[in-house]
């Protein structure tokens, strides 16, 4: 789903998306453990990705502390 290079605008769409992910894993479903490794593999898959990093870090509380 997000392991391709796309325009920052899409990246910045995906991340809203994303981060009601966090929100769900986070908030509502109470299993901050699953985010951070449903986190850690976007992240990883997408290293090479400046523009994708950015975006999200701008997006998603915590996301450049995800390891």
């Amino acid at each position: 789903m997000m392991n391709r290079s796309l325009t920052r605008k899409q990246y910045a769409s995906k991340a809203k998306l994303v981060a009601k992910i966090r929100q769900l894993y986070v908030d509502i479903l109470k299993t901050p453990e699953e985010w951070t490794a449903f986190a850690r593999c976007v992240k990883l898959d997408n290293a090479g990705r400046p523009a994708f990093q950015e975006e999200f870090a701008r997006v998603i509380p915590g996301w450049k502390e995800i390891v």
